[in-house]
């Protein structure tokens, strides 16, 4: 199946984060991982403003969705494990991660 996502950008102080997305989610399909939630962006503002708890740090992502606060997590921490448990998710996140 093809999806159309869109294009959100996260900003916060220098950081700039571009991820795809899609507008609609839908609980009958469990697709609610495409969408951006706003945990997720501050969850985001929380590790930037606190990099020192994440630096040489292994972090696992569990429902990682569209992968935002992974991502973000990924500039600060060792290595981060972003998962998702539909595949339709998985795909975003790779899709996402694919230039990080």
């Amino acid at each position: 199946m093809s999806q159309d996502y869109k294009e959100y950008t996260f900003k916060y102080k220098d950081h700039i984060e571009t991820i795809k997305h899609s507008d609609s989610a839908t609980t009958d399909y469990d697709l609610t991982g495409q969408i951006i939630w706003p945990a997720s962006e501050a969850l985001a503002m929380y590790i930037i403003d606190h990099p020192d708890e994440f630096a040489d740090k292994t972090v696992l992502e569990l429902g990682a969705g569209a992968g935002l606060t992974g991502i973000v997590c990924s500039k600060y921490s060792k290595s981060v494990f972003i998962t998702d448990g539909n595949d339709l998710v998985v795909d975003l996140l790779s899709l996402n991660t694919s230039s990080v």
